[in-house]
């Protein structure tokens, strides 16, 4: 699109003086960090290679882009000194131009880094709140487990960004807002948004000015603009040829975002070009000429597409070139027309010239990039996804285990399974498998499906450890490539939907192959099968599970440390549950979830006082287990150290578990954690004689505290109280510290403050605790029997390298089913548990001589 001098002076005077303050804008742009423009791709997951006008293809989806783009971010956030522009609050609009438009200008992993990765210290940026949307590539889920918040209301924010112009209604005052206008060249159907903008006293920033010192733009279309460009450009060929009375093969090609994938839209393509190989195009209409010229990232394809498998040489006359500036889109006739027309009489034109230069184009078949020599071993290959504390124990399992038959035989003369570890980034993969034999690091963004798909393809199992949003996705890669999949999540609504089409593949998804779930099914699955083998009645089933600090590491008010994010703990335990006790059904809210903890103790493991709380939806287990018609109780739960529910539910009364904003941390002058805690319980109000406590006299802020949570009633005994106070205190809410910056709400706060304190230390081992107690009835008077399994790991520390027992009972459980797969002892197909005998037979007799040992014993 080129804008002349005509349209900028038909440009209204205020429009005209915006222009201006735009060309500003390409300064403030300058000001940036350059990046590279190979980086510069909205990669919407190669899913529905519809990446639109290829001219916009926006950098922040771009692999390795989110530093830059933070920092520009800054630039915006802190470039004002208005306080809502300055606010450090990010949104993410819905896109609404187009139907098709499923991009976005940041993905749930760039928000992460943006968000988790230090907070306004780094990035400039406290929140990320992003509007909802059912056609963006990547889902709401996604962007919530990366900590951003999902509302349609984006008034909170100081900038806010998207890929297009939003609808006018969008447009709020005093705000910066981040896009491609399309106003600057005078776009007349765009004026009414310059308008508003104008008058709504918007700063924007659009994408298409801002550049590097040397005027070269940094946020550009890329690659994918050229492979969307293409397949739409193949489209719109078959109608323009339609038009002049030819069909062809072109006609059944669709426009780039009507696939599901990258790789999708390369098999049509490649249909196409196996058409035309064995049957030909219309004489009327050959030669057919493909002139590419320019040097942006949308001509520099990095793989070209390949218009027929067969090799085959094609003698043609190029007489002229064409250099074609504007972006086209299938749907863009006249344009298009105009295009064909101009190679057309081009190529008429000097036809039979024998001056004319001859060139020969090969067509092949396209090799794809190994992703490392070593892929090239043979023998069986799995892929781990993800490169966590949990993947480690799971490769060394499947590097190290020997002798795997496979369908029956061994095909590839090996005994080791070859793993290949892919990360995010290349270093952390890197690091998971250091010192493994037979591994294999690989970066991978899993939104990338096409580089998702290389890899897939190139493996018998996968094995996925990442959150459970991105496993649809990898799932349906899977049953696309005939690949089997494990992962040790629980299935969800979007993995339940594939259970007909990779029944149909000929698929194995095996999920909720972990600890909990997991282990807790195979165990289960074992005793209620040897129970009703034997003409038992299920009365009563039983469970408790956790993840605990060894009794040595127990050392803080809580007796708990944190291996993963104390706010996410935070929340699962606000989850409301449901049981079934003695024939009735038991609702506890999760606001009072806490407070409805019992104590345990365990026969086998004396020296352990725990308390149990409910575990959401116990209900679902009796129907999994086939036995909700004949057990009068049915229970899951989690356990803690005695204790720890208590001082967690007043934690949660004195209101430090609100994720609401709170107006004391909004203010310029940071409060400090003892003025915060001071507001939440209001101390300041009161004022108490000297009192003793524990025998001694304690006076002041202390005597407060304790005064303060009885009054409120969150304590109606004062050891209790003390016992808050201690908590308070090791928390470090009593110091006169100033809070930082990126804590707005008591539970950043309190997560801060636990993170810091109640992590695990460089020595320190944890423990996993799993518990089944099965009853059992025979209808033939036999005495009734209490089935127990009890699996009690610690974490271990060898050659300098410590693995957590929580790492070791998820990934080994997940490798051992990858093994099974790849022994070909899972004949069932379709999304399932492992919860048939023809997988928790060996898996646990496996997992046993792995040596992760399970003590089973039965009472009568």
């Amino acid at each position: 699109m080129v804008a002349d001098d005509e349209g900028a002076r038909s440009l209204a005077p205020a429009h005209q003086d915006w222009m201006a303050g735009q060309r500003g804008g390409e300064a403030a742009g300058q000001l940036g960090a350059p990046i590279a423009e190979e980086e510069h791709d909205l990669r919407v997951g190669e899913q529905g290679a519809c990446l639109g006008d290829g001219e916009e293809e926006l950098i922040a989806g771009g692999q390795g882009v989110v530093d830059d783009c933070g920092a520009l971010i800054a630039l915006i956030l802190y470039g004002s000194n208005d306080s809502l522009l300055g606010n450090g609050v990010v949104g993410i609009l819905a896109e609404t131009v187009n139907m098709w438009e499923r991009r976005a200008p940041l993905t749930p992993s760039h928000c992460a880094r943006l968000v988790l990765g230090g907070g306004r210290s780094t990035s400039g940026v406290n929140r990320i709140i992003v509007q909802p949307s059912t056609k963006r590539i990547h889902h709401d889920a996604q962007y919530e487990d990366a900590g951003c918040e999902i509302s349609e209301d984006l008034s909170e924010c100081g900038l806010i960004i998207g890929i297009k112009q939003p609808k006018l209604e969008m447009i709020l005052p005093d705000r910066a807002y981040a896009f491609f206008s399309h106003t600057h060249k005078a776009q007349k159907e765009n004026m009414p948004l310059l308008d508003k903008i104008i008058k709504e006293r918007v700063s924007l920033f659009d994408y298409e000015l801002i550049v590097d010192d040397d005027g070269k733009r940094l946020i550009a279309f890329g690659k994918f603009a050229g492979r969307a460009g293409l397949v739409d450009f193949l489209h719109g060929l078959g109608r323009r040829y339609l038009s002049l009375g030819y069909s062809t093969p072109f006609l059944s090609l669709g426009q780039s975002h009507m696939y599901p994938s990258l790789a999708a839209a390369k098999a049509a393509v490649i249909a196409v070009g196996e058409e035309i190989a064995t049957f030909g195009l219309p004489s009327g209409i050959l030669p057919i000429v493909f002139v590419f010229t320019g040097s942006g990232n949308g001509y520099k394809v990095q793989t070209p597409v390949p218009l027929a498998y067969q090799s085959a040489q094609l003698p043609l006359r190029l007489t002229g070139t064409l250099d074609c500036h504007e972006s086209v889109g299938a749907d863009e006739t006249a344009t298009l027309d105009k295009i064909i027309d101009s190679l057309t009489s081009i190529a008429n034109a000097h036809r039979g010239d024998p001056n004319a230069t001859e060139i020969s184009l090969k067509i092949g078949r396209v090799s794809e990039r190994r992703i490392d020599d070593s892929m090239d071993k043979v023998g069986p290959k799995v892929l781990i996804l993800g490169a966590g504390r949990v993947c480690r124990p799971a490769a060394e399992f499947l590097a190290s285990y020997r002798n795997i038959d496979i369908n029956g035989c061994n095909d590839y003369n090996t005994d080791q399974v070859h793993v290949i570890v892919a990360s995010l980034y290349q270093k952390d993969a890197e690091e998971t498998i250091d010192g493994i034999k037979n591994a294999t690091a690989a970066q991978l963004d899993v939104s990338d499906i096409g580089s998702l798909s290389n890899l897939v393809s190139q493996v018998e199992v996968v094995v996925s450890l990442l959150p459970a949003s991105f496993h649809a996705a990898i799932a349906r890669v899977c049953i696309e490539l005939k690949k089997h999949l494990v992962t040790a999540s629980y299935v969800d609504d979007s993995m339940s939907k594939l259970e007909q089409a990779a029944e149909g593949a000929g698929v194995t998804i095996l999920c909720e192959m972990g600890l909990d779930p997991g282990i807790d099914h195979m165990l289960s699955m074992k005793m209620i099968d040897e129970a009703h083998a034997q003409k038992g009645k299920i009365k009563a089933f039983t469970s408790f599970c956790g993840g605990l600090p060894s009794p040595a590491a127990a050392n803080n008010p809580l007796a708990y440390k944190f291996s993963w994010s104390p706010a996410g703990a935070i929340r699962a335990g606000r989850n409301p549950a449901v049981y079934k006790f003695l024939g009735e059904i038991i609702h506890v809210d999760g606001s009072k979830l806490y407070e409805s903890a019992k104590r345990i103790r365990l026969p086998e493991l004396p020296a352990f006082a725990l308390e149990h709380l409910p575990n959401r939806n116990s209900l679902m287990y009796g129907d999994l287990y086939g036995i909700s018609k004949e057990a009068s109780t049915v229970y899951r739960s989690t356990l803690r150290y005695e204790g720890f529910s208590e001082i967690m539910a007043i934690l949660a009364k004195i209101g430090l578990f609100d994720a609401r904003n709170h107006p004391l941390l909004e203010e310029t002058n940071r409060p400090t954690y003892r003025t915060f805690l001071s507001e939440l319980l209001n101390v300041n109000d009161i004022s108490t004689p000297n009192t003793k406590v524990n025998g001694e006299e304690s006076r002041g802020h202390d005597d407060e505290v304790i005064s303060r949570l009885m009054m409120l009633g969150h304590c109606k005994e004062k050891e209790l109280a003390v016992k808050i106070l201690k908590t308070i205190k090791f928390l470090g809410l009593h110091e006169e510290t100033e809070i930082p910056k990126d804590c707005t709400s008591a539970l950043s706060v309190i997560s801060q403050r636990m993170e810091q304190r109640m992590a695990y230390g460089h020595d320190e081992q944890d423990m996993v605790l799993l518990h089944h107690e099965v009853e059992v009835e025979y209808p033939d008077g036999r005495p009734a029997e209490k089935h127990q399994a009890t699996l009690l790991e610690f974490g271990k520390s060898e050659n300098g390298r410590s693995t957590t027992a929580m790492a070791l009972t998820v990934g080994v459980p997940a490798a051992i089913g990858a093994l099974l797969l790849l022994q070909n002892k899972v004949q069932r197909k379709g999304v399932i548990r492992p919860l048939e005998p023809e997988i928790y037979i060996p898996a646990l007799e496996i997992l046993e001589a792995s040596g992760i040992k399970l003590m089973e014993r039965v009472e009568t």
